[in-house]
């Protein structure tokens, strides 16, 4: 039951009668607790059993109530909170997952209303927990509201998976929009087609102005709405290599020691000519041998994965006697089964760790696994340009240890060029080192660092150094973070 369904249970009536007050409190405290019987409020998660069904379903489930599931998915704007900087309004579980995994670890995410086609297949890549943050201005709160229908009857395992929230500017809040919506006139096989078809037909582009894309806030927001002590935060066209979800639980359910250590997953681009994805390293390193396959962001800024010296991580070491295993993100999740089960052996096999990373770049930006309690992102930085980078720099202040694992990465499809940035992505990042310097004064003052020491590092980059176990290394122990 939704709270403000609560409210709607109390006769109004029975204000007017002596001892009313009393009367009310005491129906309303009998109310919640037969509420929280049922169900977790905020965590959204429904003790619900849970049901057997298909990830994918190719054709669609007659069974499907499309009425009860425009009631159910809407959300009141009563229950909005203000964003830590302000500015923006957010809901957290509006669409909450009804039988997640119980785990140590979630993948946070974010998206537009338009990429959402790409969650079929994180789900088939990833099968714990998904927190995925939505920005919706104005009218596209209620074409998410349709594409949620359509995302949650073609896969139900979405439903059960996958929590959503959303966020939206102050002076954009989400607009009713009534038309007619056959559910049925959208293909389930074609979800990257029909999500942009849906996009397209009920959105308005003239009711939204431009705002530039608040990154930090979502990605803040989803990592705080992720019920597990560790998130990978990644962006929604990030694909996990397969099982890395499983390996990753193993890991973190083992003895780990550092409370302050950042996990690092490398990021490759695959050639958007190709039709498979690397399923394990030894493919990766095979598509980078054929120049398939390149490091994320090299094109366009060297500096992203830079400090990671991934030269190093793409050495074969113990892994060159396996098998090269690919995957297609076209084919439906039966296909794939084949894949999964070739990779079977790796699935009771945790991550292990490879190298430290003990000298830090500036501007150097890669994709972590991080505690609960670690920093938030930096939440005044709109658009693009330094939104992970700030992050990473202030780890670093803080005394945060870097650590390479030995198998897990993520496949980004196509490679990046520059000449692919809109004119307004140049200029927010121009806006954006503003407030990057800003930041970086800030931390000055909070860890006392002085500037000349800040200025040596930017000339100098401590150079990174590595330290390889030649014999298979052990569960990953972590040790003490270094400063």
């Amino acid at each position: 039951m939704h709270r403000t369904q609560v409210f709607r249970c109390l006769d109004v009536r029975l204000l007017r009668r002596p001892g009313s007050c009393l009367l009310v409190l005491t129906a309303f405290v009998v109310l919640v607790l037969c509420i929280n019987n049922t169900t977790f409020w905020w965590n959204g998660r429904a003790l619900a059993q849970p049901h057997s069904c298909s990830c994918y379903n190719k054709h669609i489930n007659d069974s499907y109530d499309t009425q009860t599931a425009i009631l159910s998915e809407s959300v009141s704007l009563g229950h909005g909170m203000a964003s830590l900087s302000g500015g923006f309004i957010f809901h957290a579980h509006a669409w909450p997952a009804l039988n997640p995994p119980d785990s140590k670890i979630c993948l946070s995410t974010f998206s537009s209303v338009n990429r959402l086609y790409w969650l079929p297949w994180l789900l088939q890549a990833w099968s714990g927990p998904i927190s995925v943050a939505v920005y919706t201005p104005g009218v596209d709160y209620a074409v998410l509201s349709k594409v949620m229908q359509y995302l949650r009857k073609c896969y139900p395992l979405l439903e059960l998976r996958v929590a959503f929230h959303v966020l939206y500017p102050k002076n954009q809040r989400p607009l009713e929009m009534t038309s007619d919506f056959d559910i049925s006139e959208y293909n389930c096989f074609y979800h990257e087609e029909s999500v942009r078809q849906i996009f397209d037909n009920f959105r308005i582009s003239s009711d939204i102005t431009s705002v530039k894309l608040p990154q930090n806030h979502l990605r803040n927001l989803a990592r705080r709405s992720c019920d597990a002590p560790f998130s990978l935060v990644a962006d929604i066209d990030m694909i996990p290599s397969p099982l890395m979800f499983e390996r990753f639980d193993l890991l973190l359910h083992g003895n780990i020691q550092c409370k302050k250590c950042a996990l690092i997953v490398p990021v490759y681009e695959i050639d958007s000519e190709e039709k498979f994805l690397p399923a394990n390293k030894i493919a990766l390193l095979q598509m980078l041998f054929e120049q398939k396959a390149q490091r994320y962001h090299v094109k366009v800024y060297d500096k992203n994965q830079g400090n990671s010296n991934l030269k190093q991580w793409e050495k074969a070491n113990q892994i060159d006697k396996e098998e090269v295993i690919f995957w297609s993100l076209f084919e439906d999740f039966n296909e794939n089964s084949s894949v999964f089960e070739a990779l079977r052996n790796y699935k009771e096999v945790p991550y292990r760790e490879m190298y430290k990373i003990r000298g830090y770049e500036e501007f150097w930006e890669p994709i972590v696994v991080l505690p609960e309690d670690a920093p938030s992102f930096d939440e005044r930085f709109l658009g693009f340009g330094f939104c992970r980078s700030s992050l990473i720099y202030e780890l670093h202040q803080r005394g945060f240890s870097f650590r390479m694992l030995d198998e897990p990465f993520l496949s980004h499809w196509g490679f990046q060029t520059t000449s692919h940035y809109p004119r307004h992505r140049i200029m927010e990042i121009k806006e954006n080192t503003v407030r990057y310097d800003a930041m970086k004064r800030e931390l000055q003052a909070r860890y006392s660092i002085t500037s000349s020491s800040q200025q040596q590092q930017k000339r100098a980059p401590s150079k990174v150094v590595q330290t390889v176990r030649q014999a298979p290394p052990p569960l990953l122990i972590i040790g003490q973070a270094v400063g």
